[in-house]
C-alpha cells in the first residue's frame, strides 16, 4: 500500500512541475515580446523561459509512467487513501 502513496505523491508533484513550468514560460513570454525592453533584456527573458521549460518537460514526462503505475485505483478511490480495516489487519499465525 505504501507504493501507491509514493506513486500518488510523485504524480501530484509531477503535475505541479508541469503546470507551474508552463505558467512560468507563459508569464515570461510577455517580457520576450515587449518592444520597450532592450534586445539584451528580451534575450535574457528568453533564456529564462527556456530554463523554466525544462521543468515543464520533466514534469510531463514523469506524469506518463506515474499515472498508469497506480494500480487498482478507480476514479473514486484515488484520493480516499488506504483502507483503514485493511491497514490494521494482521496475518494469522498457526
Amino acid at each position: 500500500m505504501e507504493e501507491v502513496l509514493v506513486l500518488r505523491w510523485l504524480h501530484i508533484i509531477a503535475m505541479v512541475y508541469w503546470l507551474g513550468g508552463e505558467w512560468g514560460v507563459f508569464q515570461t513570454s510577455y517580457n520576450v515580446i515587449n518592444r520597450s525592453l532592450s534586445l539584451e533584456e528580451r534575450r535574457r527573458h528568453m533564456e529564462t523561459a527556456y530554463r523554466i521549460d525544462i521543468l515543464a518537460r520533466t514534469g510531463i514526462i514523469m506524469l506518463l509512467p506515474a499515472g498508469p503505475a497506480i494500480p487498482g485505483q478507480g476514479p473514486g478511490k484515488l484520493w480516499q487513501g488506504p483502507d483503514p480495516q485493511r491497514r490494521h489487519a494482521r496475518p494469522v499465525c498457526l
